[in-house]
Formats: structure tokens, sequence, C-alpha cells
């Protein structure tokens, strides 16, 4: 890879038997002749460049004391709790570091300055990021260079790939957007996640993987994509982030429910422009849309785990729904999925994500009971507290000992009436003011769109009268094509008369040549009056030319004196030249 003039930051993923990745996060920069490199399991990706930056200022500088004091007390001290704040302060007199964990996360960098002792330096400050939020814009440095790189459209046609599994290549010249974006690319699917081979940044030695009959999910350094294409690669979907172009033999997006694809085109148009979780949160919610039923396919059996039944989801949703579901029950990724609720369910643990509110949130007062018709039909040992928004199994406090000495759990029922629907007079329940959210959320989408679609009726009259002035000039067109059809017609009649003409005249002449062939001018021969000029001139001609004058008069068709004076009025000297024509 050639040398950038900026320091880079990019990440490399090692993945091991059990599908567990470690992350390498790596920094690059002019006049470095060695990589930077942190591994670890925390995908803590603006943390960890922070920290880069700091062993990287303390090479720069030669501080090799405060350097290995930097990564031993990091290296021991415990994982930061999600959420909190941390602050690595050094004090010059004794070069020790100290680190400083706080429970808000809203405090700025200039309170922890004012709280150093006296002589100490603040080295780096963070925040433990909270999973339990989505990534924002501008504060997640993947999403954020993903969401500058590439435009809405080939987000879509990208995400439309990953869903069907492809085999997907991402290209582009600069290795920190690569990694970034192939990054961002798999974040897309929460709360699913990429099953295959997953390769951030490919190194060259492993191009070999790009001919891999698996799916897999890889980024190329443009410097290495010309050696890529010579090997024989085969339905392979690559985005080219420098141009901004997605080639696919496929046509994944058209397989998606139209009413999805335009929901989520509408909603990145509508978020890339802006800051906040709002691109995340729309693929988000196109994953609920798609994925959301699957609560309605869980099934539950006296004395029986909880299990999930394919063929009641695919009877759930439209009919381009139960299309695209059939093929992705057969993805690996949902079929993980699936695998990792009912072993949460199952083992009664509680969860609650992003994914699980979201399916509470996008609810309708058309079907604002599916979810407690859900927990009826699972008689009652499934129930979600709308206050905590959990989900969990509910335990019964009585435990019996089965003959094998295994604790067994008897399920209790919880009803209906553990939801609380809220009474008249009480205050609002979360599902009321979940309703009265969505409702002037709608107003706000509908001012939005007839706005929008204001915009669209000025471009299409503009559109319109584009369109007429492109008819009358036509129109005009046609007419000169017409008149200057006619003139070349007309031009063309006058060149066979031409033509005609010609021929005549050079028939005349062709003629005359053959005339003037045939004919003998005689002058110098003086004119005698009353001259019998046969008589004179054949005897005369034959004892010339040595011939028999009778058969050369059969051979004179005529003979005459030209401008003979006697047969003039006047008496000028006119020429008298003799002319023989012969037959």
């Amino acid at each position: 890879v050639k040398e950038s003039p900026a320091v880079q930051h990019f990440t490399f993923a090692l993945t091991d038997l059990e599908g567990k990745q470690r992350f390498g996060f790596c920094q690059l920069g002019k006049g470095f002749h060695t990589c930077l490199c942190i591994l670890s399991y925390l995908p803590w990706f603006e943390i960890f460049y922070k920290i880069l930056n700091a062993i990287a200022d303390h090479l720069a500088k030669k501080q090799f004391t405060e350097l290995d004091e930097l990564l031993s007390r990091l290296y021991l001290h415990p994982v930061p709790k999600f959420n909190s704040s941390v602050s690595l302060e050094f004090d010059p007199k004794v070069t020790k570091l100290k680190i400083t964990t706080g429970k808000d996360p809203n405090a700025q960098h200039q309170d922890w300055s004012r709280d150093l002792d006296s002589g100490s330096a603040l080295a780096s400050y963070f925040i433990g990021p909270d999973h339990s939020k989505l990534p924002t814009i501008p504060e997640s440095r993947n999403l954020t260079e993903f969401v500058v790189a590439v435009d809405v459209n080939n987000m879509l046609g990208l995400y439309a790939s990953l869903l069907h599994e492809r085999r997907i290549l991402l290209t582009t010249s600069k290795l920190s957007t690569l990694t970034a974006c192939v990054q961002a690319s798999a974040s897309m699917l929460y709360p699913m996640h990429w099953q295959h081979i997953y390769i951030p940044a490919l190194p060259a030695h492993l191009l070999d993987y790009c001919c891999a009959p698996m799916p897999y999910l890889i980024g190329v350094h443009t410097s290495l994509m010309e050696r890529v294409r010579s090997k024989a690669l085969e339905d392979v979907v690559i985005l080219n982030i420098d141009s901004n172009t997605l080639e696919s033999p496929f046509q994944d997006l058209e397989s998606l429910p139209s009413d999805v694809v335009t929901f989520l085109k509408y909603q990145l148009k509508k978020q890339s422009v802006t800051t906040g979780d709002g691109i995340a949160r729309a693929f988000l919610r196109a994953q609920t849309l798609l994925f959301g039923s699957y609560r309605q396919a869980l099934v539950y059996e006296q004395g029986q785990p909880i299990s999930f039944c394919q063929e009641t989801f695919l009877k759930h949703g439209s009919s381009s729904v139960q299309t695209f579901l059939q093929r992705a029950t057969h993805l690996q990724l949902f079929k993980q999925f699936i695998d990792e609720r009912l072993e949460k369910l199952n083992a009664g643990e509680d969860f609650a994500d992003l994914f699980e509110q979201e399916i509470n949130q996008s609810l309708s007062s058309g079907n604002m009971h599916s979810y407690p018709l859900w927990v009826k039909n699972l008689k009652g040992t499934v129930r979600f507290d709308f206050e905590t928004d959990k989900l969990a199994l509910k335990r019964d406090p009585q435990r019996r000992t089965g003959k094998e000495g295994k604790d067994k759990t008897q399920m209790k029922g919880a009803g209906l009436d553990d939801i609380n629907l809220g009474r008249r007079g009480s205050e609002p329940t979360p599902k009321i003011e979940l309703l009265m959210e969505m409702m002037s959320s709608m107003q706000q989408n509908i001012t939005s769109m007839q706005a929008e679609m204001k915009d669209n009726f000025k471009e299409v009259k503009q559109e319109i009268a584009q369109i007429k002035q492109l008819e009358e000039s036509i129109l005009a067109t046609r007419q000169e094509v017409t008149e200057l059809k006619e003139r070349i017609t007309t031009i063309e009649e006058r060149m066979d008369d031409r033509d005609k003409y010609i021929a005549s005249l050079e028939e005349r002449l062709l003629q005359e040549l053959k005339n003037k062939e045939k004919n003998i001018r005689i002058r110098g021969l003086k004119e005698i009056n009353n001259e019998e000029l046969d008589k004179r001139i054949i005897t005369e001609l034959a004892d010339c030319i040595d011939f028999e004058a009778d058969e050369l008069e059969g051979e004179i068709d005529s003979l005459f004196r030209v401008n003979s004076k006697y047969a003039k009025i006047d008496n000028s000297n006119f020429t008298q030249d003799i002319i023989i024509t012969s037959s």
C-alpha cells in the first residue's frame, strides 16, 4: 500500500473457530516504518484510536518511560463500565499515570482539567461505549465515513446484498475509509451478525480468498484490485467507494419488499444530512419491518422449551414480505439470530435490546394487542414490561428436583393483567404515550411528504414544459427536413435534364467527328471558270495517289468547292478549298 500523507486509522479482524472476533486497531502515519496496533475483543474503535494517538505522540517525542507506564497501566486496569467516563493524567514529576473513572458521561474535558493535581497533564479522555444505544454521527467514525463516502442508492444495494449473503468486495484507495465502510456495512444488519468470511482489509498474500465459493465481506485496497479482477471471480458484488459505483450480477434490491425499500430510502435521504442516530435507526426499523414478526412464531408447549415455528412465521406480513422471508429463513444470519433469542428465552435471561424496543414502538393501533396475544399464546410464560422494556420468562419461586438431581423450573402464568393498559384518570401508560408519539411523528412525516410532493410537482411541471418545447422543436425540424427533401428532388430533376442534354450534345459531337473523318480538304488548286471539277480533280488525284480513276470515282460521294468566287455576287478573295466526301 502506498504511503499516505496523513495519519490513517484502520482495523482488521481475527475470527476464531467459535466465530468470536478479535479486532486489530492500527495507526499508520507518514514517516513511520512500522504500524502501531492494539488487539482487543472490544469493538471500541474511537477509544483505541485515541490511545493509538497517545502512543504515537510518546514515540514521536521519544518519551519511552511515559509510554511504558501508559501501556502497563492500561493493560492492568479493569475494563471500564459502559457509558462511564475515563480520564488519563500524567504526573511528570514521578512519571506516573493516574486513571480516573466517573459516572457522569456528560463531563467535559475542561472539567477534568480543573480537577488535575498541580503539575499534572491530561493525557486522554473518553467515555465507555454504551451498547444499548445506536451509533451516532459524528461520534461513530465508522458510520460517519460510510455515510460521507457512499450515496443512498449504493447503501440500499449493499444492504440488500448483505441480506442475501452474497460474496461482497468493497474497494477504495484509503485504508481508513475501507475498513470503516466494511465495519459500518456489517452493522447495518443489527440485531443480526455477518456469519461468514469477514476481512476488513485483505492482505496481498490472501487474495485467493476472493475466489472462495462461500459468502464473504472483504475490503480490498485499490492497489490490489487489478490482481483481484484477474482471478476467476463469479457472482461477486463490488462496491467501488472512490467512484461510488456498485457492480452486481443480482437484482437483490428488487427482491426486498417494495414498501420496506421505499421507507428505508426515504429515511436515509432524510437522515443522511443530519447528525445523530438517524441512519442507524433507519436500518434498524427496516430490520424490524422484515423480521419483527418472529415473536408471533414462538411456540410453547407445557414441559417443553420455547421453539420457533417457521411455518407460522412465513404466514405473517404482505405477500412481498412472505416471498422475501421464504428465502431469508435459509440464511445463516437469520438462523443464528433465532437460535440466540431462543437460548436467552429458555435460559430465563432478560433481554431488552434496541431491536425489541423498536418492535414495540412500531406497533400501530391496528395491531396494538399483537404482543399481549403473543404472550397469551405462550400461556403467560413470557411477559414484557413496557416500563423497563425487558422481555423475560417468569419463574415459579418453587423449584423441584428431578431424578437426576437437576433443577427444573415450573412456568408460572403471567396473564394480560400483568401489562398495565392504564385507567381513566391515571397517568398515560407507555402504550398511550407511544401512540401519541407515533401520531405526532406521522403528522410530521405527512407534512414533510407534502412539502416534498410540492417540490416534486414543480419539478414535474418544469419537465413537462421542457418536453413541450422539445416537441415544438422536433416539429420545426421535421418541417425543415420536408422542405429540404423537396429541394433535393427539384435539384435531382434538373440534374437529370442536364445529363440528358449533355448526352445529346456528346452524340452530336461524336457524329460530327465521324463525319470529319470521311472528309478531305484540298487547298491551293486555283479555280477556273466553268471548270468540271470532278473530271479535273479525280484524274489528278488518282495520279497523285497511284489509284485507278474509275475505282476512285466510285469511292467519292460528293465533290465541291467551298466559297467559289464565281458563285458570289462580289468578287471577294475567299479561300477556294475543295471538299471531298466519301460514302
